[in-house]
């Protein structure tokens, strides 16, 4: 867990902070924060699944109008959201989430430009 006080990680067992000397009694333990995606809603024809990367390792494929919930820590963290087809990469978007962010991210398409993007939820 963090210290309220200098943001020094301690053991869980800690009753005070190693580094500032703070009193960790009260304190609970740090949760895994998670962020939840969601596919696009837009209508095609065809419809291309999303490869989700986070912090450049793959956490998984999204189906147009699916959700998919990655689990990112207390830190910031840099989404990449690739939009394939069966031949190859159509687009690519990024996505910078830092580490107070607890919403959601909405995956937005666009049929002119072939283009996604992520937009902010809560």
């Amino acid at each position: 867990m963090k210290c309220p006080n200098c943001k020094t990680e301690v053991p869980e067992s800690a009753r005070f902070c190693t580094n500032c000397g703070e009193s960790m009694t009260g304190i609970t333990k740090s949760q895994k924060r998670k962020i939840r995606i969601y596919g696009y809603k837009e209508w095609y024809a065809i419809t291309w699944d999303t490869d989700i990367f986070l912090n450049g390792k793959k956490v998984g494929t999204i189906r147009p109008k699916g959700v998919l919930e990655v689990e990112v820590g207390d830190k910031d963290c840099y989404f990449e959201f690739q939009w394939h087809q069966g031949f190859g990469i159509v687009s690519k978007g990024h996505c910078f989430v830092n580490s107070t962010f607890n919403g959601g991210l909405q995956l937005v398409t666009n049929r002119f430009t072939a283009s996604i993007k992520a937009e902010y939820t809560m």
